[in-house]
Formats: C-alpha cells, structure tokens, sequence
C-alpha cells in the first residue's frame, strides 16, 4: 500500500474522530417490549456504562433493537463488557431488557483505520474541515468523505453529506474519459 503524503497523513493523524473514541452497542429483541409497556426506548444516563441509549427498531418495531453509546472514558477494560450493558439495560426497561437475541459491541478505538491511534486525546476540532482533507491525493485516487472532512457542519450528518457531495464531484473530474471508438472512412 502507498504511503499517504505527508502534509495530509500529519493533519489525519491529528484529527479527532467524531465518534471515534465511543463504543457502540446494539441488542437485537423479538419485540420491541419497551413500547408494549409505555417506554420510548430513549434513555441518557450517567450511571452504567451507556449514555444514551436509543430506540433502532424498524416500522412497526421490527426489527426490534436499541442502540447506545459507550464514552472512552468510562471504559475500564478494553471495551465495554455485555454484562455491564444488559445490568444497565435492565434497570432502564425491565427484566426483558436482559434478553436480547443479540448484542454487538463495537468499539471504534481498535479500529486501525478509522480511529487515530490515542483517539481519546485529540480534541483539536479545528482540523475538521481542514484544506487538506479538500484534495484528492495520490493522483486523485484517494478522496477523503467524511463528517470530520467536511467545510461545514462537521461532526453532523449535514457535514457528512456535504463531503460526500465534495468527493462524487471530485471523483468525477478525476475519471479518464471513456475511450471513443474511433471512425474509420473508406
């Protein structure tokens, strides 16, 4: 793989990640009990491992799933453990909480690619947005879309789709021309 160049790869190493040093958890149910006993499935705590914690389920609550988000700093192990969440769950909705078809924890610091390394410890937001992060690198092979590349509303979902829009048009100016088949006269 080549190397990024420098004056990109020092500003990506500086960069927060918006969620990045945030553990996301999503429990899979059979239903959505929750709403069958008068709950919204929001809940923002600071006790338990989880801050906030949302309702994912689709319409009419199926899939049925909650979802919620796990600071760096209050995780003393590697990641947030199963067992924390489910306790945590269960004194926010009840037994059934504690009953998940599945649970899937991802912790976004382990991630080699998407969070710089001591992602915790980088809090210049001022790099967001950064000039760099606005051209293509390596011969317009590399583009850079996120919400943290974003000129405006970085770290929204404004921003990120502003980004995405900066890059179909940059992508678009990079392409090769398609090949014209060429016309022979007789």
């Amino acid at each position: 793989m080549p190397e990024l160049p420098e004056r990109v790869a020092s500003i990506a190493r500086t960069t927060p990640v918006w969620m990045g040093a945030v553990t996301k958890v999503i429990m899979s149910y059979p239903t959505p009990f929750w709403r069958n006993v008068g709950l919204s499935g929001s809940a923002m705590s600071h006790v338990g491992p989880l801050r906030e914690v949302h309702d994912m389920s689709g319409p009419n609550g199926s899939p049925a799933a909650l979802f919620g988000f796990v600071p760096a700093s209050t995780i003393e192990a590697p990641t947030v453990t199963a067992e924390a969440v489910l306790a945590q769950l269960i004194d926010l909705f009840g037994p059934a909480a504690g009953r998940p078809d599945v649970i899937v924890i991802k912790d976004w610091r382990r991630e080699q690619f998407t969070s710089p390394a001591e992602i915790e410890r980088l809090s210049d937001y001022q790099t967001f947005g950064h000039e760099q992060f606005q051209i293509a690198a390596m011969n317009g092979r590399l583009h850079w879309t996120s919400t943290e590349t974003a000129s405006t509303f970085p770290g929204h979902i404004e921003g990120t789709l502003e980004a995405a829009e900066r890059t179909a048009r940059s992508i678009g100016k990079h392409m090769q021309p398609a090949a014209q088949p060429m016309k022979v006269e007789r």
